[in-house]
């Protein structure tokens, strides 16, 4: 009698077994469930995304040259604001635009700062008195 009650007491191991059985399969429904349901969100936030990037190119495209000016972009630089708006970045104003500052001349760059000046490169002045 006290074997019997012994083993009564005791948890069954194929339900033990069957109870993991159960855990395991939720836990992987779940993570399967949660990776379909952020590809779903990416691809979502990648529509809308694109969605707003064409509603942003065409509306600077209906702007005449002087307006895009006035605002400090160029019809060059549509496609790249359009690009970062329609991703969620911070749009950059034209004279932070990397292509801007090599086509218009910017004078924020300093002039052949990549060179020495003569007096660092030891040659004098002929003008100089």
């Amino acid at each position: 009698m006290t074997d019997r009650q012994t083993t009564m007491n005791e948890p069954d191991p194929i339900e033990t077994l069957v109870q993991r059985a159960k855990i395991m399969r939720a836990n992987y429904l779940r993570s399967v469930f949660s990776g379909v349901a952020q590809a779903v969100g990416r691809g979502w936030s990648a529509m809308l995304g694109r969605i707003r990037s064409n509603r942003i190119r065409n509306e600077l495209s209906l702007l005449s040259d002087r307006e895009l000016a006035d605002i400090g972009l160029s019809r060059a630089d549509i496609a790249l604001v359009a690009k970062q708006a329609g991703m969620g970045q911070r749009v950059a104003t034209a004279d932070k635009l990397p292509e801007a500052q090599y086509r218009k001349g910017n004078s924020n760059k300093p002039a052949n700062s990549d060179r020495p000046t003569r007096a660092a490169s030891g040659t004098q002045d002929r003008h100089a008195a």
